[in-house]
């Protein structure tokens, strides 16, 4: 029996100074980033930060109480900040939102905010640092 599946994308995300300022005081619905303090400056001066996509994410209706789609972010963040390819800093994902279902509650309960200030066609930009500053 399959119980999950995910599918995993390499991305980037455009992060400006309010986004930063949202992080720092607790407003965005996600952490900012563990970046040392010699270099936080420099680095919240880039624009676009590297990622990856959670492409889609799904988990059999029978085990959907069981908070299995929760361990797999947890898990896709683990092999995020494992993986030697690219720096990624932040996950992605487009959750679907639309008048019938609405996967943005799920993901902000999983550390991830809004990227734009309302949706694009079906889909909710989010994003979710998956190095928190301690």
């Amino acid at each position: 029996t399959i119980v999950a599946i995910f599918a995993l994308a390499f991305d980037s995300v455009d992060i400006d100074s309010d986004d930063f300022d949202d992080m720092r005081i607790g407003a965005a619905g996600t952490d900012l980033p563990a970046v040392n303090e010699t270099f936080r400056e420099q680095f919240e001066q880039k624009y676009t930060y590297p990622a990856l996509e959670i492409a889609y994410l799904a988990i059999d209706k029978k085990f959907q109480s069981l908070h299995l789609g929760s361990a797999l972010i947890e898990e896709i963040a683990s092999m995020a900040r494992n993986q030697r390819y690219a720096g990624c800093v932040f996950l992605t994902v487009r959750a679907w939102h639309t008048s019938n279902y609405s996967a943005v509650g799920f993901y902000e309960k999983n550390q991830f905010a809004k990227l734009t200030p309302v949706p694009q066609m079906d889909v909710w930009p989010m994003y979710k640092t998956i190095w928190p500053k301690e």
